[in-house]
């Protein structure tokens, strides 16, 4: 009998695009960071080499419900999302059948990470959405992502210490969502593809986005001090991770939008170790971020 998991981090990928040219390292990693971490997907991980083209999904289908717990949807592969297995471990707190209203996904998980409750729910833009093909989305679409976010937390504030963010918006917009959305911990960030090897700070919130895999990236301090991040290139590559993680003992309740302020309490400055899984020179880069909380006293 196999013994639950516990999980100590969450660990995401994002814009895979189905780059599966050389992806024993990722794939490698993802199954050993299975044993104690929750695994999750920002989008688009369908679509994009002739291994899609090749197999019409079923590859990443099969790679997606094997490995990961949830996934948010892109704009890329939105189809496969309403299919057995997948659909199961699909969140996303904003995509609406537009006849009934009712969610078209699971809107939020809830799973304990180290010793804190954490809400797992997505997001998809409504650029991202717009791209998806008229005849996929047709009876489904997407309402504002800050209200639904808002409206989710009010739901379930008290089962959830801390709360995280899988987005499939592009990176400005995620930090827009993030300054809407002060009670949010974490934003993982998908759809962009643009090169952002730094996370991000908007307020208490840190917005995570993988690291392209070139030469001459430097790689982040995992034990910098809290406050302005600082990198130091001469560390070795650590495991294909980007760990962040949350210092330190509250002695005031962080400030708070007064409507939003009931909804958790804690202190979320803290480091970041970023590393990725290399794919083919000429396939998208697969990279891998983790998010670990350390106890809230």
């Amino acid at each position: 009998m196999t013994a639950p998991r516990r999980f100590r981090r969450i660990v995401a990928t994002t814009d895979v695009h189905s780059a599966f040219d050389d992806a024993v390292p990722m794939l490698a990693r993802l199954h050993a960071a299975r044993r104690d971490s929750f695994v999750v997907d920002c989008g688009d991980f369908f679509e994009g080499t002739g291994y899609y083209r090749l197999g019409q999904g079923r590859i990443e289908q099969d790679v997606l419900v094997r490995l990961y717990d949830a996934v948010v949807p892109g704009n890329h592969g939105w189809v496969h999302h309403f299919e057995p297995g997948l659909h199961d471990i699909t969140v996303c707190a904003n995509a609406i059948d537009d006849e009934t209203g009712e969610p078209l996904f699971r809107p939020i998980r809830l799973v304990r990470v180290g010793s804190r409750r954490v809400a797992v729910t997505g997001i998809i833009g409504q650029q991202a959405f717009n791209a998806i093909p008229a005849d996929q989305r047709a009876g489904h679409r997407v309402s504002e992502p800050v209200r639904a976010l808002r409206e989710l937390m009010l739901a379930h504030h008290h089962q959830a210490d801390s709360w995280v963010v899988l987005s499939h918006s592009g990176f400005d917009e995620d930090l827009k969502l993030a300054a809407a959305c002060p009670f949010l911990d974490v934003v993982f960030a998908g759809h962009c593809h643009s090169e952002r090897p730094e996370p991000v700070p908007v307020g208490d919130t840190l917005v995570l986005k993988g690291e392209n895999s070139r030469p001459g990236t430097r790689w982040p301090n995992p034990w910098a001090s809290a406050g302005p991040r600082r990198w130091d290139p001469s560390r070795p590559r650590p495991s294909s991770l980007t760990s962040w993680l949350p210092y330190g003992r509250p002695s005031t309740p962080s400030a708070r939008n007064c409507a939003l302020r009931s909804a958790r309490s804690g202190f979320r400055t803290g480091t970041v170790r970023s590393t990725v899984a290399p794919c083919s020179p000429t396939s998208p880069t697969a990279s891998t971020t983790a998010w670990a909380p350390k106890p809230c006293y």
